[in-house]
């Protein structure tokens, strides 16, 4: 039921929504699934996001790159590929 998620946060995050509490609770929605099993963070990775993630690890504001930074230390922490 997780994997359903990630599509829609992601397309979420792809178009960088005006509304930054928008922004910042889907990227906090991806980060808390890239806590998960490495399949829920194969899931992140196969809807490339990972550049536009990387993008909003110099926002101004520290909401969205942490949770940003979040994203980019969980999908570090899965296995080997996925780092």
């Amino acid at each position: 039921q997780l994997r359903g998620l990630v599509p829609v946060l992601a397309s979420v995050i792809k178009s960088n929504p005006q509304n930054e509490d928008t922004l910042s609770d889907a990227l906090w929605g991806i980060a808390y699934l890239c806590e998960g099993p490495n399949l829920q963070i194969t899931a992140v990775l196969e809807e490339d996001i990972c550049p536009t993630i990387v993008k909003f690890l110099s926002h101004t504001l520290f909401s969205i790159q942490s949770a940003a930074l979040r994203i980019v230390g969980n999908i570090v922490s899965g296995d080997t590929l996925q780092a």
